[in-house]
Parts: structure tokens; C-alpha cells; sequence
């Protein structure tokens, strides 16, 4: 059975999980900005940096995952607007 669902069967990617994370680490920067402008305090914004990084690893994982699977819960068009929208 690997064999056969590693090669033959396609992918089944959890899109609603990757889309949710990704929009958390959004949110985390909406967050830290807020709290740098909120307080006057340029340190804070390190921290938008930081979330900035991972927020794009996540996007290059879910782009990639989007163009490996063949089928998906959702139309993969909007699957891609969601993914470049949220960064």
C-alpha cells in the first residue's frame, strides 16, 4: 500500500490547516505593530521582522504544497489568491 500511495494515489494536502497558520502569523504582525506604535518603541519592531521570515517560509510551503497536489478540498485558484493575499 506505500507504494501505491506514495506514487500512484494523489497528495491530500490539508489546505485549511496551512491557510490558518499562515493567517495566525498575519495576525502576530498586525499584533506587533500595533503594540511598537502603541508604546513609541522602535525595539518592538524587531519582532515584526522576525514574524516577517516566517511568515514567508509559510507561504513558500503552502505555494509549494499547492503546486505538487493534484486534487483539492477547495478551487486552487482561490487557495492561491488566499495564500499571496495573506502575505
Amino acid at each position: 500500500m506505500g507504494l501505491i500511495s506514495n506514487y500512484i494515489l494523489p497528495k491530500n494536502v490539508d489546505f485549511d490547516n496551512a491557510l490558518q497558520s499562515q493567517a495566525h502569523i498575519t495576525r502576530t504582525i498586525v499584533e506587533d505593530l500595533q503594540a511598537a506604535c502603541r508604546n513609541n518603541n522602535r525595539a518592538l519592531l524587531e519582532h515584526v521582522t522576525d514574524h516577517a521570515t516566517e511568515a514567508h517560509t509559510l507561504k513558500y510551503s503552502n505555494m509549494k504544497q499547492l503546486l505538487d497536489v493534484f486534487i483539492t478540498s477547495y478551487d486552487k485558484e482561490s487557495i492561491y489568491r488566499m495564500i499571496t493575499q495573506l502575505d
